[in-house]
């Protein structure tokens, strides 16, 4: 029996809204179906994209973040250019895109480089 706001790993639940357990089943194409027939949600097997909380689009931030990291520039001089070019953001943010997604775009960088070394199969 599930206790109240507690889900147990063997079992199949999830807490309704109103804080009790509903039964489901998990569909193939990631939605969430209850007893009563219904599909309540759509859980996804991939994770969460790391720019959700962030109004500015993934593509600006990388942008952002790569052209700081790529070039000898500072946080004014990223923020002059991109005023330039009618992206208006303040030096503040970029040290904060470049503290919060520059390991992230490092270790991508990093994963890219080993893939397409083991794609050698002899060195050259």
């Amino acid at each position: 029996m599930l206790k109240r706001g507690r889900l147990h790993t063997g079992d199949n639940a999830q807490i309704d809204a109103d804080g009790g357990p509903r039964i489901v089943d998990r569909l193939k194409d990631g939605h969430v179906k209850a007893i009563d027939g219904t599909v309540t949600a759509h859980m996804s097997k991939h994770p969460a994209s790391p720019f959700r909380y962030f109004n500015s689009s993934p593509e600006v931030i990388r942008l952002v973040v790569l052209m700081y990291a790529r070039y000898p520039l500072s946080l004014w001089n990223v923020e002059d250019l991109f005023f330039e070019r009618g992206i208006d953001i303040c030096r503040e943010t970029v040290r904060l895109w470049w503290n919060r997604f520059g390991p992230l775009f490092a270790s991508n960088v990093r994963r890219q480089r080993i893939s397409r070394i083991r794609g050698f199969r002899h060195w050259r």
